[in-house]
């Protein structure tokens, strides 16, 4: 009886080292892959740029990817005071003036898709011919509106890592990226900008 007693509790430790070196494996696994999507976490920036020099009046923006990780970039929408900038007409109604937004001429590359790190991406640039009534209409812009209206203008962007993690952002230069566990779908304000560019009927 001792015997078999004996074995039972031998069985028993065997199976509780065996659950637990099991368990220990799962966890320390657990924390070299948080390591490692630490270690290889993207982190995006949106910067404005903007120039008034001679034969050069443009306004843009810039995605920067400052983190260590490839970010798979899958939703980007710009917003003014929480509402969405919808159409060519609203961002250059709210973002720049109607004037401005008529005379200029667009050029942009998609927002969505693969950004490597340490890689820049100029998304959405206006330029404008240099002409007196362009460059102080500019002029007025940067020196007066612009800082209280990129304030209220965000690009809300929703990107993944190659671990299949993901964060959103909304701003004008860096903030901290919010965890999600998948990004919306939506189309590329680049893209609609480019197919919308008329205000009040007129081509820009």
């Amino acid at each position: 009886m001792k015997k078999a007693n004996t074995n039972t509790i031998v069985a028993v430790a065997a199976l509780v080292t065996s659950v637990v070196a099991v368990f220990i494996a799962w966890d320390e696994a657990r924390l070299q892959r948080q390591n490692q999507a630490a270690t290889f976490m993207p982190i995006l920036e949106t910067q404005p740029s903007f120039s008034l020099g001679t034969n050069d009046l443009r306004l843009g923006f810039t995605i920067r990817n400052s983190g260590h990780g490839t970010a798979f970039v899958q939703f980007a929408e710009f917003r003014y005071d929480g509402e969405p900038l919808r159409t060519y007409s609203d961002f250059a109604r709210k973002v720049l003036t109607e004037e401005l937004g008529r005379s200029a001429d667009l050029s942009w590359y998609s927002m969505e898709g693969f950004l490597i790190a340490g890689e820049s991406k100029p998304v959405l640039s206006f330029r404008w011919e240099d002409t007196e009534e362009n460059r102080e209409a500019l002029s007025e812009l940067l020196s007066t509106k612009l800082a209280d209206r990129t304030e209220k203008t965000s690009l809300v962007l929703c990107y993944c890592s190659v671990f299949d993690e993901c964060w959103q952002q909304a701003s004008l230069g860096s903030a901290q990226p919010k965890r999600v566990r998948s990004c919306p779908e939506g189309d590329d304000p680049s893209e609609v900008y480019w197919q919308t560019r008329d205000i009040d009927g007129e081509a820009t």
